[in-house]
């Protein structure tokens, strides 16, 4: 699914007439757009396995470990280490300074092109429904696309335990001691579904 077959499904949601390029201003296909990226961004926010990885972060000229600008959210071993103003920041020493490179796990924005389907699939059917309800505001067919939502939730969710070879068989308590990184353990609440039923 290209980024413009995702604005055109979300056009067909509000009942317009699919394009075969973005408009600016306030055109509908813009706006589209907007509330996709918008809603990309708010679902990899979360950390999943395709834009999770491991980071070594080197010293840069000014002794500071410079992040990636697709940085979404930094996770390190030591929690005093965040996220601030493009570098990682120590709250214990309330600098920006280090001695050494800093070993971390990265949550990345990603771009369009780059997630898997089922994420894609996700955040299209969930930024349709918020563009309905701000141009059309129907209960009928916001329900239609929440159950639709659920549905491509738990398809991203099942894929995610699939790829982290989680086990379903295990309860929370017991995947909770397997190997994993502090985000995951800590967001392990996420992973847990419920089959979707007709």
């Amino acid at each position: 699914m290209t980024e413009l077959d995702a604005i055109n499904q979300m056009l067909a949601a509000i009942g317009e007439a699919p394009v075969n390029s973005v408009g600016t201003g306030l055109s509908e296909s813009r706006l589209a757009q907007l509330q996709l990226e918008r809603t990309s961004r708010e679902v990899q926010s979360v950390g999943w396995y395709f834009n999770t990885e491991s980071y070594k972060l080197s010293l840069n000229n000014k002794s500071e470990c410079q992040l990636p600008r697709n940085t979404l959210k930094v996770d390190t071993q030591d929690t005093n280490f965040v996220q601030r103003g493009g570098v990682l920041y120590n709250r214990r020493s309330q600098t920006t300074k280090f001695t050494s490179a800093q070993t971390v796990t990265l949550v990345l924005g990603l771009e369009w092109l780059n997630l898997p389907e089922t994420a894609k699939r996700y955040i299209v059917i969930k930024a349709g429904r918020k563009f309905q309800a701000d141009f059309i505001g129907s209960p009928t067919l916001n329900q239609f696309h929440a159950q639709d939502e659920a549905q491509a939730l738990y398809d991203l969710k099942q894929e995610e335990l699939e790829a982290g070879n989680y086990n379903l068989f295990n309860n929370p308590e017991v995947a909770a001691d397997l190997h994993r990184s502090p985000s995951k353990e800590a967001g392990m609440a996420h992973l847990w579904v419920t089959p979707m039923t007709n």
